[in-house]
């Protein structure tokens, strides 16, 4: 895919709807929310994701990433191809074939 495809790809939908379709919970800090850490073990939330780029980091373990299909890939262990078409399916997303 090149990266025209992606940037269209990516601008049809926000990390918060991804969140909301991957049921992870989140405490809401504006522009950023706050989650449990996928990651690992925590009982505090301590990941956090900005909601316009989608950058993350988790300042407990140091987990981190620069957009929500990187969230995405290092949360469902899934190549980038694999990752695209999984968000795809789960918004429901036409991919150019």
């Amino acid at each position: 895919m090149n990266k025209d495809i992606i940037d269209n790809f990516k601008s049809q939908f926000t990390a918060r709807e991804v969140l909301d379709k991957l049921c992870l919970e989140y405490e809401d800090k504006g522009d950023e929310v706050k989650i449990l850490c996928v990651f690992h073990e925590e009982s505090n939330p301590s990941l956090g994701i900005n909601l316009e780029s989608g950058l993350f980091n988790c300042f407990s373990c140091g987990e981190k990433g620069r957009d929500i299909l990187s969230f995405v890939s290092k949360y469902k262990q899934l190549d980038y191809v694999s990752t695209i078409e999984y968000i795809a399916k789960l918004l429901d997303i036409p991919l150019p074939s």
